[in-house]
């Protein structure tokens, strides 16, 4: 086939098309180096969340005179000077966690579910001692996780209490009467037709089946402690005292009666996914390197 000069000078300037916006080589370069960075920055993320994971799944148990610095694993019993008493059992504690819930009838035969209506955490700073130390547990940003010692149900419009469990470790723990129990749901505006709510203001009679629940960590009863070990200095330590708290950048800090402590899979999720948006961005920062080096391929 021979073309005439018009016909070829047209094929070439047809074959001769200007570049996409995207690949022309400034904007490429400066593409590829921005997703470069990002993806390293990413991965190196991922790395961090995946350490910290990895860390925290088995956190070292230490004796307390020989505790370090960072993030450890410490388990003792709980000593206070002045414990708290907890509103239900009356138990000297170190924390306690008290809770009303109201059952709310099902629909159409199926069975009842419970509405929390109240939710009243306390505690107090104390001591964790293990025989070979002791340290100081501060809390400020604790999370605690302990087994209820007590719970009861009652119904406001009949006398008596419907149903009871006690924590049996607790030995011959004395119950709470109905009459405590009754007057602590009185004292949150809870009571039945016959009573009055004695200190609390504009309080009404809800009839129904409430579930009085407490959570407890007792004086000398055995607990671990999952935070930050740090030294702290004044007035009655000059030396230094050993403290347990929560460091700002590793939030966790808790303190609970297992032995273990269980992450939650969302470090390892952050992790994998900043792995794997990181290696599609190095991927394609690296596909656009070889364009601005290869241009033939373009």
């Amino acid at each position: 086939m021979v073309f005439r000069p018009n016909e070829l000078e047209s094929a070439v300037e047809g074959l001769m098309h200007p570049l996409p916006h995207f690949m022309i080589p400034e904007v490429l370069a400066v593409g590829a180096l921005i997703f470069l960075l990002c993806g390293l920055l990413l991965c190196n993320f991922g790395a961090k969340n995946q350490r910290k994971y990895d860390f925290l799944t088995d956190p070292p148990l230490v004796c307390i005179s020989a505790i370090p610095r960072g993030f450890v694993h410490v388990r003792g019993k709980a000593v206070i000077d002045n414990p708290l008493t907890s509103p239900l059992t009356q138990m000297p504690c170190c924390y306690y966690r008290t809770t009303i819930d109201r059952l709310v009838p099902g629909k159409k035969g199926k069975s009842g579910t419970y509405r929390k209506l109240s939710n009243e955490p306390n505690a107090r700073e104390f001591y964790i001692d293990d025989g070979t130390g002791k340290a100081l547990v501060s809390l400020g940003g604790a999370e605690y996780e302990f087994p209820k010692i007590y719970s009861a149900e009652i119904d406001t419009q009949v006398p008596g209490i419907k149903r009871s469990v006690i924590d049996p470790s607790l030995g011959q723990m004395t119950p709470p009467t109905e009459h405590h129990l009754r007057q602590y749901l009185a004292q949150h505006g809870i009571a039945g037709e016959t009573e009055t709510p004695p200190t609390q203001k504009g309080a009404a009679n809800r009839s129904g089946v409430y579930q009085l629940t407490e959570y407890c960590l007792l004086a000398g009863q055995e607990a671990s402690v999952f935070g930050t070990c740090d030294q702290c200095y004044g007035p009655e330590s000059p030396h230094g005292c050993k403290v347990l708290c929560l460091d700002e950048h590793l939030p966790t800090f808790l303190i609970t009666n297992r032995n273990e402590f269980r992450v939650g899979p969302r470090l390892r999720h952050i992790a994998i996914a900043c792995f794997t948006s990181g290696i599609i961005m190095i991927g394609v920062s690296l596909a656009g390197i070889l364009l601005l080096i290869y241009p033939r391929f373009v």
